[in-house]
This record gives C-alpha cells, sequence and structure tokens, in this order.
C-alpha cells in the first residue's frame, strides 16, 4: 500500500506530498491538471526509464519518492535475494541529476531499473484505457482462472513440485553436457594418463638420476681420488691412522691424566675412528664396478624423458606430473561415475514427472468444472457496466507438455456484439471495454488473492448514469481488500473515495506549479457539483452532490 509519495523538481512540480489513505482514493481536476504528471513521477519510483527533460530546475537534481506498507506481500524473499534490508515500511527513491543521470535505492540500497521495477510491479498495478499488457501474461490469467476456480493452494503444490522437476532437468542436462564434453576429452586424457602411467614416476627421481649422471660422467677420477685417499689413510708404509695412535700413545701417562690434555686425546681417539670409517668408505667406493656407456646412455635417456614430459605439460618438477596422473585418474573415473548419476537422474525424473502430471489432471479438472460459472459470472458484471451483449469465454487446452501452470493452455476470449466471433481480448476489445474487463476481473481477484495497490487511470471515459454508479460500487467494493487510487471525471466515482484529492495549477509571476490537496466534506461537495453541472454549481448541483456523497456512509 502506497503510504506517501514525496515529488520535488518534476516538470511542473516545484515539490508536492499525496498520502493516500486506506480503501478507495479518488482524483479529479481539470483537464491539463497536472493529474497524469503525477502519475509520471510515481512511474519513475516503479521502474520507468526517463530523462533530464523531467526536470523542471535544470540546476537541481529530480527526486521521486515513495513510501509503502509491505504488511502481507510476501515480500521478504525479494529483499533477500538482492541483498537489501527488509523493513515492512519500504523507501523507495528515485533521483534525476541534471546531466540525464538516474540513481535508485531501496531503503537507501542502490539498485538498477530491474530491481526497481521487479518490486514495483508487486506494489502498484496502474490500469487505464489502453493498458491491457496483463491480458498477455500467463500468470496473471492462471492467478484469476484459479483464484475462482479455488486451487490457488493445490497450484502451489503443484508448481512446488514443478520447481524440483525443473531443478532436477536442468542438472541433469548439466550432466550431459559436462559428460559429453568429458567423453570428448577422454581420448587425449586417456593417451597422456597411459603415458604417464608407463613412466613410473617417482618424487625425487630427479635429483637422484641427476646425482648418478654426475656420478658415471665423472666415475674414473672419483674412483682413482678414492683409492688415494684410502692408501693415505691406511697405506702399508706410512699411513695416517698409524701415525695418529703413534702420536696417542707418545704422551705420559701422568700427563694423559690432566683436564685439557685427557681432551685433546679424546678428540684424537675419534678422529682415529672417523677416519677409519672414512678409509672404508674409500674402500667401497674405489672399489665400484667400472661403468659403461650403455649405462650413462640409460640414465641420460631417463632424464630426457622426464624434461621431455616436463616441457609438454608446461610443469616444473616430476611431483606435478605424478599430480596431473592423478588428476587424470579421477577426470577418467568421473566419467563413468557421471553416467551412473546420469541414469539414477533420468529415472528420478519419470517418478517426479509422473507426480506433476498427476496433480495437473487434478487442476485440469477443476479448471474445467469451474469455468463456465466464472465466465458467467464475469459477462453477469459487464453486463452491470453498460455491456450487455459482452461475452468473455474460458478457452482451456492440455498439452502434452508440463508447464508451470499444469498441462493446460488458457486463453480469455471476448465478444462485444451478438453473433460475433469471440477472440483474443487484447485483439477485439476496445479501451472502455478492456478497462471495463479488467475491473471485472481485479474485483474477482482480490477477493482471493493479495493484490497491489491499484489505480484506475480514467477507465471511466464514455461511461455515465447507473454504468457510472455500478463502476463505482465496483471499484469501492474492490477497496474493501486492497488500496484502489482512482483518477476520475465522474462525480459518481469521485463521490464514493474514502479520500477525495484535487489536483490543480497555480501561477506565480511567470512559473506554473501543479500541486494536489485533500478535500475536505464541503470542498468535496462543490468540487462533485461542478463534476456534475459546470463551473458554476447550481443549489440543486449541491444537493446532488451531497446526496452522492451520503452513500459513502
Amino acid at each position: 500500500m502506497l503510504l506517501e509519495l514525496h515529488i520535488k523538481n518534476y516538470v511542473l512540480i516545484d515539490e508536492l506530498a499525496f498520502r493516500p489513505s486506506t480503501g478507495f482514493n479518488t482524483i479529479t481536476g481539470e483537464t491539463g491538471a497536472g493529474k497524469s504528471i503525477v502519475l509520471g513521477a510515481l512511474g519513475l519510483i516503479l521502474g520507468k526509464r526517463a530523462d533530464k527533460t523531467v526536470i523542471q530546475d535544470e540546476d537541481s537534481k529530480c527526486v521521486v519518492e515513495g513510501h509503502f506498507d509491505l504488511k502481507g506481500l510476501d515480500l521478504e524473499s525479494f529483499f533477500n535475494a538482492n541483498d537489501i534490508d527488509f523493513e515492512e515500511v519500504c523507501i523507495i527513491r528515485r533521483e534525476i541529476l541534471p546531466g540525464g543521470r538516474s540513481r535508485a535505492f531501496i531503503n537507501d540500497t542502490p539498485v538498477g531499473l530491474p530491481q526497481l521495477k521487479q518490486l514495483g510491479e508487486q506494489l502498484v498495478d496502474i490500469h487505464s484505457q489502453h493498458g491491457n499488457t496483463l491480458l498477455k501474461q500467463s500468470s496473471f490469467l492462471f492467478d484469476w482462472l484459479d483464484a475462482l476456480s479455488g486451487v490457488l493452494d493445490e497450484r502451489q503444490q503443484y508448481q512446488e513440485e514443478y520447481r524440483k522437476l525443473s531443478n532436477t532437468r536442468e542438472h541433469l542436462q548439466k550432466l550431459k553436457d559436462a559428460r559429453q564434453q568429458s567423453l570428448n576429452e577422454r581420448e587425449y586424457w586417456t593417451f597422456v594418463y597411459e603415458e604417464l602411467e608407463q613412466a613410473e614416476l617417482s618424487e625425487g627421481e630427479m635429483a637422484q638420476l641427476e646425482e648418478k649422471l654426475d656420478f658415471l660422467a665423472n666415475a674414473e677420477a672419483i674412483r682413482e681420488g678414492a683409492i688415494n685417499a684410502y692408501n693415505v689413510i691406511t697405506g702399508h708404509d706410512v699411513n695416517l691412522l698409524d701415525q695418529m695412535n703413534e702420536l696417542i700413545r707418545s704422551w705420559p701417562n701422568a700427563v694423559k691424566e690432566h683436564a685439557k690434555v685427557a681432551d685433546f686425546i679424546e678428540r684424537m681417539h675419534n678422529s682415529v675412528e672417523e677416519l677409519g670409517d672414512l678409509a672404508n668408505e674409500m674402500r667401497n667406493l674405489s672399489e665400484q664396478p667400472d661403468t659403461s656407456p650403455e649405462e650413462l646412455q640409460i640414465v641420460e635417456e631417463r632424464m630426457a624423458l622426464l624434461h621431455d614430459l616436463l616441457r609438454k605439460h608446461q610443469l616444473n618438477e616430476e611431483a606435478e606430473l605424478i599430480a596431473l596422473k592423478f588428476d587424470l585418474e579421477n577426470k577418467l573415473q568421473l566419467v563413468e561415475d557421471r553416467q551412473q548419476e546420469i541414469s539414477q537422474l533420468e529415472r528420478q525424473i519419470v517418478m517426479m514427472e509422473l507426480n506433476c502430471r498427476k496433480k495437473a489432471n487434478v487442476l485440469s479438472k477443476s479448471r474445467h468444472e469451474a469455468k463456465q460459472d466464472i465466465a458467467n459470472r464475469v459477462n453477469e458484471d459487464l453486463r452491470e457496466l453498460g455491456l450487455p451483449n459482452a461475452e468473455i469465454q474460458l478457452e482451456l487446452t492440455q498439452n502434452e507438455d508440463l508447464n508451470a501452470f499444469g498441462l493446460d493452455q488458457f486463453r480469455l476470449l471476448f465478444s462485444a456484439n451478438k453473433g460475433s466471433r469471440a477472440e483474443e481480448v487484447q485483439k477485439v476489445a476496445s479501451g472502455g471495454e478492456v478497462s471495463r474487463l479488467m475491473l471485472v476481473m481485479k474485483s474477482n481477484l482480490a477477493k482471493h488473492k493479495q493484490l497491489p495497490s491499484m489505480i484506475f487511470d480514467e477507465i471511466d471515459t464514455g461511461v455515465s448514469g447507473e454504468v457510472a454508479m455500478r463502476m463505482a460500487e465496483m471499484m469501492a467494493d474492490l477497496s474493501k481488500d486492497l488500496q484502489v487510487i482512482s483518477i476520475t471525471h465522474l462525480p459518481q466515482i469521485a463521490s464514493r473515495g474514502k479520500a477525495h484529492f484535487y489536483v490543480f495549477k497555480t501561477t506565480d509571476g511567470d512559473s506554473t506549479q501543479t500541486e494536489i490537496r485533500e478535500l475536505n466534506e464541503e470542498e468535496r461537495v462543490e468540487e462533485v457539483a461542478i463534476m456534475l453541472s459546470g463551473e458554476n454549481p447550481t443549489d440543486s448541483a449541491r444537493s446532488n452532490a451531497r446526496e452522492l456523497l451520503s452513500r459513502n456512509n
């Protein structure tokens, strides 16, 4: 429900505040006073596009701000999905800067026009004589039909199952696409995996190969050096071990007890042991078998293979090659696993489709049973609104494929004259006929489903007398369930409003401004009297105005 509308620096509006009441609000004013301007400003915060031509003072920005009561509209999911703080009183603000750039905010959070429009459609429904877009929307038509058929709860249950089915189908298709992509690449993956598997990779191997290659390349020099070192340490004539042992023995026993000397001797004993171990290693090294060119070639070829693999796959070390092999192994296994998951999902989808079809058939049955009674009720209302020969028909056909509303396709057909063939409303109905039909349909729907605030923009053109009275009654009845705002030129409708607002122009020097104010009781009598009889109403007109206004009590 719209609580407040603030407009600043917009076309002929310097600054304006509009605070409609709950229930039925009427707006009147002379042609050209600016009623459409107020409506245009409201459209800005509902997501319509704008440019800098709407700015009155080109040096200042245009600001339109609306306060909306969201209680009962179940809009928390929208706010959560868009990461916007939810408040029961929502503030929407639109700014048009002097350069033409536009900014929009919901509860002070910057948003784009798509978000603004998505929310706006759920807050306000503006309907004019030429506004038949809703009649093209399956969602509106099925909402109306199912509400009057009494199957909104059943449809909600169906749609929950259908969403699960759609999500599962989507998941299945993604799996199939991924598997097909994997199948296209599997041959290459298999080749690379087998190549790496045959390479028998082991982490750290390249370092070992490099060490072995270095040894093989210098094997003879290494052996000669080892023999020389062994002979020096343990040679038959004079060797380091004998000299060290002799040095240890040369110290007098008395001196050996001295702490510092004892430390020296201990260290020399350790050196003798270390030289012994070193001699054994030198002997082992010198006794290594002779290397052959074949052995060197084997190591070189192994190193070349590993380097080729690293270069081929743009990697740096053999550990990454091993990781690549495991990754390919997992991918190849995933191809097989996906097929199992696909088969399981396909079986699951069959069962889900059966469940959805069962629920869809229940919906179809209920709709078919109710459609003629619904059409009869609407046709009766249309006759009361001055369309005595108008007739609607509800055409339901069942498709093979499931959709968001079951198995049905729904067309609303309309004929304004006896003997005329019924066609889709938007093709054959005039603006006045569409507006009256929409008034009837919205009145029907409001009794079963929470609707946004509804604005009727001069849909009463060409209507008078008893038809105008019936239209006013229908709007008043509709306003028991939601906020209704009617821009009208008919006294019958203007008088039925719970609140009556008057749009007018004022002139100050060279400036003309559009303003709006709520009329008090006496002002309403005068305004309705003017609408009845002209600019200078008679006492009789005022009496008639009071009589019309008294019907609100």
